[in-house]
C-alpha cells in the first residue's frame, strides 16, 4: 500500500461514478479525505474534452452525496496527458474557467444532465479548488510500484541484490556450544 493511505480500493468499471482507484486517507472512506485516480487506456494522449467528462462525473458524484470531494484527483493514461490538457492542468484557474464554460446545456458535455443537476454541478464547480486535478506520469507510477512488495509478483524481473552474508567466526561463542553439540549428534546419527 502507498504511504499515507489506510486502504486502496478499486472501483473501476461500469457505474464507477468517476473513480477507478481510491486512496483512502481515513477510516471514513469516501466520506472522509481521499484521493481519486482515474485511469484511461486510450491509443492517444488524454485530451481536454475527455478529461472534462471525467471531472463532471466527480462533481455529479459529490452532488448526489456518493462521496466527498477528493483531496487529489489524478489522471493516469499510457500515453499521458496531451499538451492541451497539460496546459489546463498546469493552470487551475484556466481549467476551472474552461470547465465552467463547458457546463452549458447546449454542449455535448451536459446532454445527459437535467437542469437541477446542472445547477448543482455549477454551484460545486464554482466553489471548488481545481488545483486538485492533475496528471500522473507513467514513469513515476512505475517507479512507485517498483518499491512495493507486489511488483515482482505481478511483473516479474530480477530480485533485488542481497547483502553478503557475514563470515562465520573461526571459534564459536560460548552460547553456541550447546547448539553445536546437538548438531554433531545429528551428524553422527545420519552419517555413522
Amino acid at each position: 500500500m502507498l504511504p499515507g493511505y489506510i486502504a486502496v480500493k478499486r472501483f473501476g468499471g461500469a457505474n464507477d461514478r468517476g473513480i477507478d482507484i481510491a486512496g483512502l486517507l481515513s477510516e471514513f472512506g469516501l466520506e472522509g479525505p481521499w484521493d481519486c485516480y482515474q485511469c484511461k487506456h486510450y491509443d492517444h494522449p488524454l485530451e481536454p474534452g475527455e478529461a472534462r467528462a471525467e471531472i463532471l462525473k466527480i462533481f455529479c458524484g459529490v452532488a448526489d452525496a456518493h462521496y466527498t470531494m477528493p483531496q487529489k484527483y489524478r489522471f493516469l493514461a499510457p500515453q499521458g496527458c496531451g499538451p492541451g490538457l497539460t496546459r489546463l492542468l498546469s493552470a487551475p484557474s484556466k481549467l476551472k474557467a474552461d470547465f465552467l464554460t463547458n457546463l452549458d446545456p447546449t454542449k455535448a458535455l451536459c446532454r445527459d444532465l437535467d437542469n437541477e443537476m446542472l445547477d448543482r454541478v455549477k454551484d460545486l464547480a464554482s466553489r471548488a479548488d481545481f488545483s486538485i486535478f492533475g496528471c500522473e506520469e507513467v514513469d513515476s507510477v512505475i517507479a512507485t510500484h517498483q518499491r512495493s512488495p507486489n511488483h515482482l509478483v505481478r511483473f516479474g524481473g530480477q530480485l533485488p541484490s542481497r547483502p553478503q552474508p557475514d563470515t562465520p567466526p573461526d571459534d564459536p561463542a560460548q552460547h553456541e556450544t550447546r547448539y553445536i553439540e546437538q548438531l554433531m549428534q545429528i551428524y553422527d546419527e545420519r552419517f555413522p
